[in-house]
């Protein structure tokens, strides 16, 4: 008994111990990185989530250097790219695509290329959303732990893997929204901080027109913060430290030429999109004609449903209704979705039986934690502006997907990658609060702790990462040309082990 008492010891004192290592974040890293490349390498293009459209679009580029297409009245199949308002991660993968494909690499091989690059990206967002996590009040081993769970949900690591916009925006609102809690929690003016924001800001917009609301609350918290420290500490004391250090650094001029460059590439098509047609993001129609914009498979599909709900009987006062039976459901439920083409056509997985049927339990007490946590953070100095920011943006996102709703008669783009780019910052509110609640009413917290470990690392068994696309995959998901086909097969195997129904 007294074994059992000492190892039990022993578990309980070393396990956060070992989570707030800086080894354990490593080990975090190294996972996503190693299950993203192992999607990327072995998956036939194309992939769920809109990698054929990424990459033509990205391909398209490679005929030109400018970031503008002047007439896109010829290209079909894409919609309209000319007045395109996300635009600059096609942009920018059409640099490394040439390299591939002067290097005489096939299809598969190009996408492999940016797939991997896509990785990268979204990778190096880790360690900076683990910054944050620190810098609202979390300890190394709930911020470490929070990245960890952050990389379980299958579709997070899927995402990754593929040639996708979504990656380089998770990078750029990491950097977002770690320069705008520096700067909101600033004694003095943080200049550089600021201009940062403005030009991350700006440059997320254009990977991603959705990033805009988010974007717009934070400059506008920004402002009220520094007229509100302003007033009370006197604008004088506050914008007058000594900037010329930072000034005489090559590297600031080079950062604010950068800004300027990211504020006309906003100007030109951000607000020149609205002047122009009253929206960020044009319909198709206002811009091309419909002939071409009928060769675009998402236009046509959205064509032919407002079609068939002409005269049909939703209304926003359904919203409720559709946010309990629709929005959050499904927006829970394509966490654990995967797939993409195969030799038989899409196909996809959608997780063990066993995350099938606890993920919508995990969300929901997940959700519960975090509105706890959210009447903490709006009175914080240091979460105050994330917390705004998550809420403008899911309320867009929400008034978005809800206008689809009324206008097509059926659920429509609702999906969880949608909210990526603030999971890693839920999830660490979520564990917070699970800390602080069974510190307050539990007599040994640890062991309620330890249980929640060990209930975490059960589901990563069941479908963690790469697990469900590897057990919900077969031969003709895995393109012929991988440098890795003769290893899937067997990975297949050791992945199946241990999932419970399959």
């Amino acid at each position: 008994m007294s074994v059992i008492r000492r190892a039990t010891t022993a578990v309980a004192v070393w396990t956060p111990r070992v989570i707030a290592s800086r080894w354990f974040f490593v080990a975090v890293v190294a996972a996503y990185v190693a299950g993203a490349a192992l999607i990327a390498l072995a998956a036939r293009p194309f992939l769920l989530y809109d990698e054929f459209y990424h990459f033509r679009v990205a391909e398209l580029y490679t005929g030109q250097w400018s970031p503008w297409i002047a007439d896109g009245s010829d290209v079909t199949h894409l919609g309209d790219v000319e007045r395109l308002s996300s635009y600059l991660f096609h942009w920018l993968m059409s640099f490394p695509l040439r390299v591939a494909q002067a290097a005489g690499l096939g299809e598969f091989g190009q996408v492999v290329v940016l797939r991997l690059i896509c990785v990268a990206l979204s990778a190096a967002a880790l360690p900076i959303y683990r910054s944050i996590l620190r810098r609202v009040g979390l300890s190394a081993a709930l911020s470490n732990a929070a990245m960890a769970v952050f990389i379980l949900p299958p579709v997070v690591m899927f995402v990754g893997a593929t040639v996708n916009y979504d990656n380089l925006l998770l990078l750029l609102a990491a950097g977002c929204f770690a320069l705008a809690v520096r700067a909101y929690t600033s004694e003095r003016a943080d200049i550089p901080a600021l201009v940062g924001v403005v030009a991350l800001g700006c440059v997320a917009t254009l990977t991603k027109t959705a990033f805009l609301p988010a974007f717009a609350a934070i400059g506008v918290m920004l402002v009220i913060n520094e007229i509100v420290r302003g007033r009370a500490e006197g604008f004088g004391a506050r914008w007058s430290a000594d900037q010329r250090p930072w000034l005489r650094r090559p590297a600031t001029w080079a950062i604010l030429a950068g800004t300027v460059v990211a504020l006309v590439l906003f100007f030109e098509r951000v607000v020149g999109n609205v002047l122009a047609y009253g929206t960020p993001d044009p319909d198709c129609a206002r811009v091309q004609t419909e002939e071409l914009c009928r060769t675009f498979g998402v236009w046509r599909r959205n064509e032919a449903l407002e079609e068939a709900a002409a005269g049909n009987s939703v209304r926003l006062g359904n919203s409720l209704s559709y946010l309990i039976t629709s929005w959050l459901p499904e927006s829970v439920r394509t966490a654990l979705v995967v797939g993409g083409e195969t030799a038989r056509g899409i196909q996809t997985s959608s997780g063990s039986p066993i995350m099938q049927a606890t993920i919508g339990w995990v969300a929901i007490i997940g959700a519960f934690l975090v509105v706890l946590a959210s009447t903490r953070a709006f009175r914080s100095r240091t979460a105050r502006v994330l917390a705004v920011a998550f809420a403008t943006y899911s309320a867009a996102l929400f008034w978005t997907n809800l206008g689809h709703f009324v206008r097509f008669d059926v659920p429509l783009a609702i999906q969880a990658r949608y909210q990526l780019m603030f999971l890693p910052l839920l999830v660490g509110a979520a564990l917070a609060m699970f800390g602080r609640i069974v510190d307050r009413t539990q007599r040994s917290p640890i062991a309620w702790k330890l249980a929640a470990v060990a209930f975490v690392l059960f589901l990563a068994l069941q479908g963690a990462g790469p697990i469900t696309y590897l057990v919900g995959s077969d031969a003709s998901w895995i393109a012929p040309e991988s440098p890795i086909v003769d290893l899937v097969p067997f990975l297949r195997r050791i992945a199946a082990l241990d999932v419970i129904g399959v």
